[in-house]
């Protein structure tokens, strides 16, 4: 077996360019560990740093296919993991009272802690969160004080509307700034 290991190191330590080291490291049957010592022995020789393998391994077609996989099956594992939703349950109603404790326990906590908390599944929560920062960013664009009661105002809405009424803020802001920007002759 140590003749393998040593074979196979020398045969991708042998590879002249990155494109060769990563078609060969893709095929190796070396361990994960030993693969990671191999590497940074190949980088040292050739002068690379771990920033340049990364970003071609992210162009090359077996390692972005390998990454894509294995992330969608770590989300819905952990999806499944933190599912706090009862099956038969219907769908949940936000009331003003809940999004208040939201509220207060969102920076406190983290997703799974609050899917546990409201007995909720974590694209519930995560859902909950972007109408929260669109919320935030309305309000900071309007100047207006950011109270959880004012949150909520816009928390009800449909994160479509959130998302509307964000750019419109933005492009008010940008009409009142050209048009103070503008000379008198």
């Amino acid at each position: 077996m140590k003749i393998n290991l040593e074979k196979e190191r020398l045969k991708l330590l042998s590879s002249p360019n990155v494109k060769t080291y990563l078609e060969l490291l893709a095929k190796s049957t070396l361990p994960r560990g030993y693969k990671g010592s191999v590497t940074k022995e190949w980088l040292q020789k050739h002068g690379m740093s771990i920033h340049e393998l990364n970003f071609h391994k992210r162009q090359h077609p077996y390692w972005k296919r390998q990454r894509t996989q294995s992330s969608l099956v770590r989300q819905l594992e952990r999806q499944k993991q933190y599912n706090f939703k009862k099956e038969e349950s219907a769908r949940m109603v936000w009331n003003p009272k809940k999004l208040e404790k939201f509220i207060e326990l969102n920076s406190k906590l983290v997703d799974w802690q609050l899917a546990k908390k409201f007995k909720t599944s974590l694209p519930a929560i995560n859902h909950i969160r972007r109408k929260i920062k669109y919320a935030h960013a309305i309000l900071e664009k309007t100047k207006k004080e950011i109270r959880p009661k004012d949150l909520i105002f816009y928390i009800v809405r449909s994160e479509r509307v959130l998302k509307k009424e964000l750019l419109e803020a933005n492009s008010q802001l940008t009409n009142i700034s050209l048009n103070g920007s503008k000379r008198k002759n």
